[in-house]
């Protein structure tokens, strides 16, 4: 069995506007010069638009595997920021969220205190927020769907409240927007959950 180290959110933003808007367009050029650092250290990663998150697997009865899990991702992060200094592109700690996942029995057997990136100490945080779905350490999906039913309970009391400055189409076409936006996305995710 193996615990994953999920480095989240280590957006990388321009630092002068010389891109300005067309960023969006440049992107695939930057991406592809990130995997190839990325892939010297770490055989995971995934990206999506300005969001790139870092992977890595490890066992935790094994006496290194933490720490060598940790180093990787590090020297990793050290590599991502010489890249993107070159670049004239910045490494936003601030946005850096990192989630160690597994089953309860192996994080029990983890001690992992924090990640370096730059000048500060990332600690595990649980849950974190991934593409819009809330995600815990042990992918049981109960923020989300906590998070989820509490938004949904807001917006269905606020349409409530706007129901007589509508006509029953409308109405309609404004439940059915949120259902399909938010609580159908990624709605995957949730198969096989316990009820």
């Amino acid at each position: 069995m193996y615990s994953v180290a999920h480095v989240c959110a280590c957006n990388y933003l321009a630092v002068e506007r010389v891109i300005g808007i067309g960023f969006r367009c440049w992107l695939p050029i930057y991406t592809s010069k990130l995997f190839d650092i990325i892939t010297k250290h770490l055989p995971r990663a995934h990206s999506f638009a300005d969001d790139t998150q870092l992977y890595v697997c490890f066992s935790p009865k094994e006496e290194d595997g933490q720490s060598s899990a940790i180093i990787a991702m590090e020297r990793c992060i050290i590599d991502i920021r010489k890249w993107t200094a070159e670049d004239k592109l910045l490494l936003n700690d601030a946005k850096t969220e990192f989630l160690v996942t597994g089953t309860r029995q192996q994080l029990s057997m983890i001690n992992i205190n924090s990640i370096k990136i730059g000048d500060a100490d990332i600690v595990p945080e649980s849950p974190i927020r991934n593409l819009g779905k809330w995600f815990d350490s042990t992918l049981s999906m109960e923020a989300h769907v906590t998070k989820t039913s509490s938004t949904g309970f807001y917006y269905l009391c606020n349409f409530k409240r706007s129901r007589r400055y509508l006509s029953r189409e409308n109405m309609e076409a404004l439940i059915h927007a949120f259902i399909s936006c938010c609580l159908d996305y990624c709605n995957s995710l949730m198969y096989g959950l316990p009820a």
